[in-house]
């Protein structure tokens, strides 16, 4: 990777964009916006709820049944992380918080590693400060861990960086063949 004053520059613009992330949505959640006890985020907590005990043994089900939507990869990730969250702090809205604004913190770095590597720095910053400061719809998406909507793009950004990252590979493989 790039060293020096650019290294510097694109590693201070991802801490400034997590640092305001973290004051934005944590004054959101601080002042008590419509972020609480949305009913598709507490399934995703019950089915953490289930995790917990199907580890324990103390549930009879296969693990793959536990999904509370079969077709949600992302909402039964979310939910293995809230497992690991009520563990850490309990069963309560400081658990879903805490997951939704670790989550967003990955988005929002991911996002800046796929367009510093494939856009450039300055775009990198951009994107992680337009993820910041989105349009209120999206802030109080950000706020709901459920692994799916806006919490999605964390495994779109991962996929377009690996995607871009081998067809570059494979292009400077080829144009380097004899």
């Amino acid at each position: 990777g790039p060293a020096g004053p650019a290294a510097t520059h694109m590693r201070g613009a991802l801490a400034l964009a997590l640092v305001l992330w973290f004051v934005t949505r944590g004054l959101a959640v601080l002042a008590l916006s419509d972020v609480f006890f949305f009913g598709e985020e507490l399934e995703k907590g019950a089915v953490g709820v289930l995790l917990g005990a199907w580890a324990a043994g103390d549930l009879g089900l296969p693990w793959a049944s536990l999904a509370y939507h079969p077709y949600e990869g992302g909402g039964f990730f979310a939910s293995h992380v809230k497992a690991l969250a009520f563990a850490l702090v309990g069963e309560g809205v400081l658990a879903h918080k805490l997951c939704a604004l670790g989550w967003g913190a990955l988005v929002i770095a991911a996002a800046h590693r796929f367009a510093r590597r494939h856009l450039g720095p300055g775009a990198a910053a951009w994107l992680a400060m337009l993820l910041v400061f989105a349009p209120l719809h999206v802030q109080r998406e950000s706020l709901l861990h459920l692994g799916i909507h806006y919490e999605a793009l964390l495994f779109t950004f991962l996929v377009l960086d690996l995607g871009l990252t081998l067809a570059r590979r494979r292009s400077e493989a080829a144009g380097a063949a004899p």
